[in-house]
């Protein structure tokens, strides 16, 4: 595990680009604490409608109507269970478990398959015909990943890659399946059936533990240090020079410094913490940046793909790369301080989607996250052309289990206003927000 502890001096910056490592083995397993559910999957004659076939598989799904749901080092069991009113001949009755990858979706290929031959019961065992009720169960022992040799221009080389979690992402094309399947072989003459079942598989990534006063305001529900009060806890980038244009040619010039909470660890479903410092002797030009609207902070993920593993040494090698947009920043202003009345600090958060696909390096694919700062898009300013988006951009990981210590907690709501908006709030248990800013997320960026 990557040491995400600051360093003096020379060294700070360097720590503050190295991403903290997560941890994909915890002591006890987060999923071991989820509930058992039941789910049930059958085939129906297609004369009678009576069920003839059916497959339970345990799993630790949100609920029995969530798809089957697997985590790392985790087992699938379940039963095949056939109910016949007449005898009728079988050659095989098998279940299996496969991943299957579609890439860009034009490249489609199964990385897993498991199976076990549930009838007859062993390959010397004649087939023959059933009637009845008949009961099989079954297991699997899921892998942490898989072998692939690779073929180098000098010698063998043995690679390892963890299974990758399930992905559905239409902006990117990128799918990764899991399924259970069971099939009836009948013979020659007769058609077989299949009854195919989607799965998830969730591999247990965290982050590390955030700063101890972060900590205790999640604890007591208050208001998390910024990045001054807690600089242990935060990841400050170099200062941004923002230069442009105001209404009538007045030339501005504006200094931004931008803090993101560490570790750059952050799972899916919770809050991605922000500060920003914005500071101009233009006051007006300041109230025109340290707007909703203006502050272009987005959480991005890039996927990529390639080489091919028959292509991966010819000369004509290519990687095929996407990036879209997950989620924006939504902000707050803390109070300012009427000594400074040439500075403005903003306290943010990004919303990370709870299906959002972690980092994922498996095979040719990888995906990777970003936060950026673009352009300020305030109306009446013109940002100088030779500041090309990005402004700044900081890696950070996407984890799927949650810190040790307390949850974090959203501080900052987004109902989707285009127009910013201000109201007042109670300070119940210490709530900190007495202003609080929205828009609605803009479309993907691919």
């Amino acid at each position: 595990m990557l040491d995400s502890s600051p360093k003096a001096d020379e060294g700070e910056r360097e720590q503050v680009n190295a991403l903290p490592a997560y941890s994909p083995d915890a002591n006890t397993p987060e999923w071991a604490l989820y509930p058992l559910h039941n789910h049930s999957y059958f085939l129906s004659d297609s004369k009678q409608g009576q069920r003839w076939l059916t497959l339970d598989v345990r799993s630790r799904a949100k609920s029995a109507g969530d798809p089957p749901t697997f985590f790392q080092n985790g087992v699938i069991s379940g039963t095949v269970s056939v109910h016949l009113e007449k005898e009728e001949s079988f050659r095989s009755i098998e279940v299996q478990v496969t991943g299957r990858m579609t890439i860009f979706a034009h490249r489609t290929f199964n990385f897993l398959t498991m199976s076990r031959t549930l009838w007859p019961p062993s390959p010397s065992s004649p087939s023959g015909s059933l009637k009845g009720d008949h009961r099989w169960p079954f297991s699997f022992e899921l892998p942490r990943g898989i072998t692939t040799l690779m073929y180098a221009q000098v010698g063998e080389a043995v690679e390892e890659n963890l299974l990758p979690p399930s992905v559905s992402d239409q902006k990117t094309g990128v799918f990764v399946e899991y399924q259970i399947t069971v099939q009836v072989s009948r013979g020659k003459i007769r058609r077989g059936s299949s009854l195919v079942v989607p799965i998830m598989y969730t591999p247990m990534t965290r982050p590390g533990p955030p700063s101890a006063a972060r900590q205790i305001a999640y604890q007591k529900n208050t208001r998390i240090p910024d990045a001054e009060a807690d600089p242990e806890g935060w990841s400050t980038l170099p200062p941004l020079i923002v230069q442009g244009v105001m209404s009538k040619n007045i030339e501005v010039e504006a200094i931004c410094t931008l803090s993101l909470a560490k570790p750059l660890c952050y799972t899916r479903g919770t809050a991605l913490p922000l500060t920003l410092v914005i500071e101009c002797d233009n006051e007006q030009a300041l109230d025109l940046l340290a707007t909703n609207e203006a502050i272009a902070i987005r959480l991005m993920q890039e996927t990529s793909y390639g080489p091919d593993l028959l292509q991966m040494y010819s000369s004509s090698d290519q990687i095929e790369t996407r990036h879209h947009e997950i989620a924006r920043a939504v902000w707050t202003h803390l109070d300012d301080d009427p000594a400074r009345p040439h500075r403005r600090k903003l306290a943010g958060e990004i919303h990370i989607p709870e299906h959002t696909a972690p980092r994922c390096s498996f095979l040719k694919l990888q995906i990777k996250h970003t936060v950026v700062l673009d352009k300020f898009e305030a109306e009446g300013f013109v940002q100088a052309e030779s500041m090309i988006s990005p402004l700044l951009s900081e890696k950070v990981e996407i984890a799927t289990a949650h810190a040790p210590g307390p949850k974090p907690r959203k501080y900052i709501t987004a109902p989707g206003l285009r127009r910013a908006q201000t109201r007042a709030t109670p300070e119940a248990q210490g709530a900190p927000l007495t202003r609080i800013f929205t828009w609605p997320r803009r479309r993907s960026v691919v």
